[in-house]
């Protein structure tokens, strides 16, 4: 099941751009869990396939392409820490809801749902959901995914996100064109002059302004690392979605 599940995130990640053995941000900088207490690393027996947030403590919001694999029981949730290696509070999942018209560009966004409620504290906090939906907006975002000098240590990176023409028009695939043209996605670039880029283990990362949660990192377009521009998917479409999961499943 492990091998099923890395395969499955290999094959969608070459949907989107061939996978690496890389597997970091780009040009990111160490930050810690006290700065984001919402952060959450999704692993699957024992490895890094994604990121997520804590939306309250029972449900992490995520990108659906980190929670294909089954069982569901084979995944756990690392909150709690700055490094997801050290010392995490760690927490059985007891079942996955990726959107279901999740196809690999579109709809990408998933929630997770603890076996047990997680234990607040000043490292273990929710981040509350985004109520406006900007077209265009600068936002912070967050991963566990290993990064340049080979660490698993919590980075964070600044990037623009919009929907304007200036970004749209660098993206090449009429798939990932459609994510942002309909709404659901922002076209992502760095705001300054630092190269900046994603690998699998970023999937998920969120991304936030003002203490609140405005999108999550979706796909890259190429192979990984630093890219012109990259996708994220937007919070504010799938309100409903979370609001009607949350409340149905838990």
């Amino acid at each position: 099941m492990k091998s099923t599940l890395l395969f499955a995130v290999a094959v969608a990640y070459a949907f989107i751009g061939e996978a690496q053995a890389q597997d970091r941000m780009v040009g990111a900088s160490d930050t810690t869990v006290e700065e984001y207490p919402f952060m959450a690393a999704i692993t699957f027996h024992r490895d890094l396939v994604g990121n997520g947030a804590i939306i309250n403590m029972k449900w992490i919001l995520t990108a659906a392409i980190t929670i294909i694999g089954t069982p569901a029981s084979a995944f756990d949730v690392r909150v709690g820490t700055s490094d997801y290696k050290n010392n995490p509070k760690v927490y059985q999942v007891k079942r996955n809801y990726p959107h279901p018209e999740w196809v690999g560009y579109d709809f990408n966004i998933g929630l997770v749902l603890l076996a047990k409620e997680l234990d607040c504290s000043p490292t273990v906090q929710p981040i509350r959901l985004t109520t406006e939906d900007p077209e265009s907006i600068q936002l912070t975002m967050v991963s566990y995914g290993q990064n340049e000098a080979g660490t698993s240590h919590l980075q964070k990176a600044n990037f623009d996100m919009t929907r304007s023409a200036s970004c749209y028009n660098k993206l090449e695939d009429f798939l990932s064109k459609e994510v942002v043209e309909t709404g659901t996605g922002y076209c992502m670039s760095s705001p300054d002059v630092t190269k900046k880029g994603h690998y699998y283990t970023d999937l998920g990362a969120p991304a936030i302004a003002k203490n609140k949660l405005y999108a999550l990192f979706s796909f890259s377009e190429h192979t990984g690392g630093i890219t012109e521009v990259a996708v994220a998917t937007r919070v504010f479409p799938y309100i409903d979605f979370i609001s009607q999961t949350t409340n149905r499943y838990s």
